[in-house]
């Protein structure tokens, strides 16, 4: 059993558990590992603030463990939500304040979790008025981002095509207007 002064633990306090493998992913500011116990009725959603050490930054994720899936992004869907928010006065605002914005946004300090007992976001996977949440911001790789991230098309080989064509009719117009002169003429 390992213990530390809060939800987050350290990457050395993670691993020194035993009983969760390394995330594919780097964690930005270590891992949150915490239980909410007496949810009722059973298979209910609720609401955890947690202050973060460390700014959400660009390309950051939260990722869930759990025994039977490993790590995996946070499930969004009507029971699981992620948001995120700025310090106020250097405290995160209540649960239910209107200060936060879906999802993780770059520079917040502050994440709320809205967690279905028994949902795909719930460690032990089963409505039993117990959440069991290991997870942490993970930051996705450049190589993810650059696979999934398409090739931006450059409109100026079209728009070069467009000129050329625009040309060309030109030159067909004033050789036509030119024959028709040169025709009138005789």
């Amino acid at each position: 059993l390992q213990y530390s002064d809060g939800v987050q633990l350290s990457q050395q306090e993670i691993e020194a558990t035993g009983l969760i493998s390394a995330d594919t992913l780097v964690h930005q500011g270590g891992y949150f590992d915490f239980e909410i116990h007496k949810i009722t009725p059973f298979g209910r959603s609720v609401t955890v603030v947690l202050p973060l050490s460390q700014a959400i930054v660009e390309h950051a994720v939260y990722r869930k463990f759990s025994v039977q899936n490993g790590w995996q992004d946070f499930v969004i869907n009507a029971n699981n939500a992620i948001a995120s928010s700025a310090a106020v006065n250097g405290v995160c605002p209540p649960p239910h304040s209107d200060l936060y914005q879906e999802d993780l946004v770059i520079g917040h300090v502050c994440l709320r979790l809205f967690i279905e007992d028994g949902g795909l976001n719930d460690g032990d996977g089963i409505a039993n008025g117990v959440i069991d949440d290991p997870g942490g911001i993970g930051i996705v790789s450049n190589v993810t981002i650059a696979i999934d991230t398409p090739p931006e098309k450059s409109s100026s080989g079209s728009f070069s095509y467009f000129i050329l064509l625009s040309l060309f009719l030109l030159l067909v117009k004033r050789l036509y207007f030119r024959g028709n002169c040169l025709i009138v003429k005789q």
